[in-house]
């Protein structure tokens, strides 16, 4: 990501710190947003919280957020036939 930075003529001493806070204000933001989403909206804010989370981990952003449920493309098919 630094590399890319730095290619884009963006200075390496805000290389790390440009994208870092961008993505810190975006995942702020997006969870504020998403957390008031009615029920229909619950599919879209799970996957939210599927890609929130692990980009918070990986950036060392150190934000406390909230748990989502786990992000359900389709459900099983469940056959009660014995």
């Amino acid at each position: 990501m630094e590399g890319f930075c730095v290619a884009l003529a963006i200075p390496a001493a805000g290389a790390r710190r440009i994208p870092v806070s961008t993505a810190k204000n975006f995942l702020e933001t997006i969870e504020n947003l998403s957390a008031d989403f009615s029920q229909e909206l619950q599919p879209l804010d799970n996957l939210i919280g599927k890609v929130a989370t692990p980009l918070n981990a990986k950036l060392d952003l150190d934000l406390a957020l909230r748990k989502w449920d786990a992000h359900v493309v389709r459900g099983g098919r469940w056959s009660l036939n014995w």
